[in-house]
């Protein structure tokens, strides 16, 4: 970025740097990042270090909700209350705007439920190390940036979006529909294969949400509508692992029941347990339980994440229905002016030839004034 990227920004006319600072969304910022770090820390905390119905979870949340609602208030006020928005209303203004957001939270919610509970398949289901299970992962991670690479291509050549957003949710709906038919027995090819319809869907999303969503707004909208799109993916990563996390903890805390006779073994699955027990369980806890203690956990470990896959199953089918709102989208092939300092390839060429013919122009207008004055002492 230092040696290639090449910015033209324009200068103030004065040295002063106060309208600058003026122009910046104060209220707006504080609201904002207020309001994320209360949700943050009860997401971070809760189930963890305090119980969800605790307070100490509860009122954070509570509080971030609030100040998150509050400061979508603010940004819609009159310019005269509100006059340089940090996140302009008018982004979510137009269909595909407004739905290329929506789709881009679920898409990155999705991403991290996958990632962040097949491992624990791999180590409470089929009782794997945590290495092992990092391997067996690979078939997801392997795939995802040819399918990326892919779906950007085809958009870029067809403007097609729809298409490749159904493809996208309709892969991972089927992903999280075979995850639930997976168990201890599943042979090597099974969770191999089911892992690509995962691996597809992420990848066409990856690269097609956000042109979708910046071709319905104008070349001014750019690096706000990125904002946006970055900090919507951030979000959806914190509650992509939360809540399929509560779905897991409250599901364990049912089926642990189905353990007769060994309360100790109970306790350690239960209140938000069993998520870290699962490398143990496939570690040397597991090797010292009998074979009736062992299956009895394993089928603790399928039947939750049957549910985690079921819910992640129901936002998925959402995507579906959200992407078929989607308009075809019209991709611009010039650089309009954008008002943050990039020009084209040709543009820059042009400057620097005006630039040079400016230092010879210079160049010999001094050299004549020069010989000017060298004219006048000799006379």
């Amino acid at each position: 970025m230092l040696f290639f990227l090449r910015l033209d920004a324009p200068q103030s006319s004065s040295s002063n740097t106060s309208p600058s600072i003026h122009r910046i969304d104060w209220p707006g910022n504080i609201l904002f990042a207020g309001s994320i770090l209360s949700q943050l820390l009860a997401l971070v905390g809760g189930g963890a270090l305090h119980p969800w119905t605790s307070p100490s979870t509860l009122v954070p949340l509570i509080i971030g909700i609030i100040g998150w609602i509050l400061f979508h208030i603010y940004e819609a006020l009159p310019p005269k209350y509100c006059p340089h928005p940090c996140i302009p209303p008018h982004l979510f203004s137009t269909r595909n705007s407004l739905l290329g957001f929506i789709l881009a939270f679920d898409a990155a919610l999705l991403m991290q439920w996958t990632l962040y509970f097949i491992p624990i398949y791999f180590q409470g289901v089929q009782r794997k190390s945590p290495l092992t299970s990092g391997i067996d992962l690979l078939p997801y991670s392997a795939f995802l940036i040819p399918f990326a690479m892919v779906a950007g291509t085809i958009m870029s050549r067809t403007g097609l979006c729809r298409p490749l957003h159904f493809t996208g949710f309709a892969a991972l709906s089927l992903a999280l529909g075979l995850f639930t038919l997976l168990s201890a027995n599943s042979p090597r090819g099974a969770w191999v294969c089911v892992q690509l319809p995962a691996a597809l869907g992420q990848g066409f999303l990856a690269t097609t949400i956000l042109p979708a969503i910046q071709s319905s707004l104008g070349p001014a909208d750019t690096a706000s509508s990125t904002g946006v799109y970055a900090f919507l993916r951030s979000l959806a990563f914190v509650w992509g692992s939360t809540a399929p996390g509560i779905v897991f903890n409250a599901r364990v805390d049912v089926y642990a029941g189905r353990i007769l006779d060994y309360e100790t073994l109970r306790e350690r699955l239960l209140d938000g347990r069993a998520y870290g027990a699962a490398a143990e369980f496939a570690g040397d806890w597991g090797a010292g339980m009998d074979t009736v203690q062992r299956e009895q956990v394993r089928e603790v470990y399928r039947l939750a994440l049957r549910t985690v896959w079921l819910v992640g199953l129901a936002f998925a089918l959402v995507g579906v229905v959200v992407g078929l709102g989607m308009r075809r989208v019209v991709l611009r092939g010039e650089l309009e002016e954008n008002g943050y300092g990039l020009k084209e390839k040709g543009d820059v060429q042009r400057d620097d030839k005006e630039r040079v013919v400016d230092e010879a122009v210079g160049e010999d207008e001094g050299e004549a004034k020069r010989e000017g004055e060298g004219t006048e002492s000799r006379a």
